[in-house]
């Protein structure tokens, strides 16, 4: 299995989303997929109503090491009543603004390696005082990173998607698209690439005439 310095940081989501079974899986399947120790985030009934394998409750990120053979770790947080899966609630949203709020706050201070985000039901959130369009302007905001300096990449092992526009109907994308809009974007999906990817000149793709046009960003966004 593989290790990492410090674990990664995963906030459970909604109590009653995909969230904590789909982390409770990947605890099952850490041998086969050589996962680093990671530390879940939330209330332990959410996962308790939708797997039955071992949690071992932690309260300090060094501590998920060890633990991480023995039960899937957790810094435990308990909502206001224990949630039904598929119906989210006022209650679960505060645990899940809770837990993303911790895991961000872990990796900041450096306890934690990075942050992994389960799904969230925005309309709960929202009915809390939510204000941003999702995790990702929440992260960044926290972070002190401009909203200029921040993208949303789908990654993959040859191909990196950025979407130019988030959290937006279709019908509202035309006009939001903007030149500087693209220009930022494309700025800021340079810099991650040469940093976190270590890629010194990324290119990227382009639709054109029927064909797909290949340029490099070095030359398009300096």
């Amino acid at each position: 299995m593989s290790t990492a310095p410090y674990p990664l940081a995963i906030s459970l989501g909604d109590p009653a989303g995909i969230g904590p079974e789909v982390i409770a899986k990947c605890w099952d399947s850490r041998d086969e997929f050589r996962l680093a120790p990671f530390v879940a985030i939330g209330d332990p009934r959410s996962i308790a109503a939708v797997w039955d394998g071992p949690i071992e409750v932690i309260d300090d990120p060094r501590q998920a090491d060890s633990a991480f053979d023995v039960g899937l770790p957790l810094f435990q947080l308990n909502a206001a009543h224990s949630d039904t899966p598929g119906h989210p609630s006022v209650a679960g949203a505060h645990c899940s603004l809770d837990s993303l709020e911790i895991a961000v706050g872990l990796a900041r201070s450096g306890s934690a390696a990075a942050v992994v985000t389960g799904p969230v039901a925005k309309e709960q959130l929202y009915s809390i005082g939510f204000q941003h369009p999702g995790q990702t302007e929440f992260v960044a905001e926290r972070c002190g990173v401009a909203a200029a300096n921040v993208v949303m990449m789908l990654a993959g092992p040859t191909l990196r998607t950025v979407p130019v526009t988030t959290h937006l109907p279709l019908s509202q994308v035309a006009r939001r698209l903007t030149s500087a809009l693209i220009e930022s974007r494309g700025r800021a999906t340079l810099r991650g690439l040469q940093r976190n990817f270590g890629i010194p000149e990324p290119r990227f793709y382009r639709e054109g005439k029927g064909e797909r046009v290949e340029e490099r960003l070095m030359e398009r966004f300096r």
